[in-house]
């Protein structure tokens, strides 16, 4: 018989807690949604001030993840390159923000931010990632290396922030160019 580890709600919550602890520092307000390894919701969280639009884009993010076993941010890439296949693809979100919860490569869940720029809805999921991590090895959240981790996902942000833009400038010569 097949064993697998599980995602539990007090994994969840303290996901969550993390990912509130990195929205909160940057004042932002965040959706954090929580799903098993079905795509069924376990968790959600939304600050009281973020838009309601944003609680369906959370979970859904959290879905895609799990159901394609990769972040929302590929299907973002895949369709800032071209590839307009992705957005045919049922339950793809091509937003940054959802990412798969995984123990030992195993997919037990998916984390899914909606609220800011997706670049940061990403930011604060690497956060939630981080948690589950540090829950896997036994350890407590510590404070001191989600503020590491901030560091270089702050770097990584704003080098993904140049390149967007870049293919954003090569998006609008080529659409004068074909009189768009």
């Amino acid at each position: 018989m097949y064993s697998k580890p599980i995602l539990t709600l007090d994994n969840a919550k303290s996901i969550a807690a993390a990912a509130e602890a990195e929205a909160l520092q940057n004042h932002w307000r965040v959706v954090i949604a929580v799903v098993d390894d079905g795509g069924h919701l376990l968790y959600l969280q939304r600050s009281h001030d973020t838009q309601f639009g944003s609680v369906e884009t959370a979970v859904q993010k959290a879905r895609a993840a799990v159901a394609f076993q990769r972040p929302t941010k590929a299907s973002e890439e895949a369709v800032m390159s071209g590839r307009l296949i992705h957005l045919a693809l049922p339950g793809v979100i091509p937003a940054e923000g959802g990412v798969p919860l995984r123990i030992d490569g195993v997919v037990i869940g998916g984390l899914g931010i909606s609220g800011v720029r997706s670049f940061q809805d990403g930011q604060i999921a690497a956060a939630g990632t981080a948690a589950l991590t540090q829950i896997v090895q036994g350890a407590s959240i510590n404070p001191n290396s989600v503020a590491m981790l901030r560091c270089s996902i702050n770097f990584n942000a704003y080098i993904s922030n140049i390149c967007g833009a870049l293919k954003f400038i090569s998006r609008l010569a080529w659409l004068r160019i074909l009189n768009f």
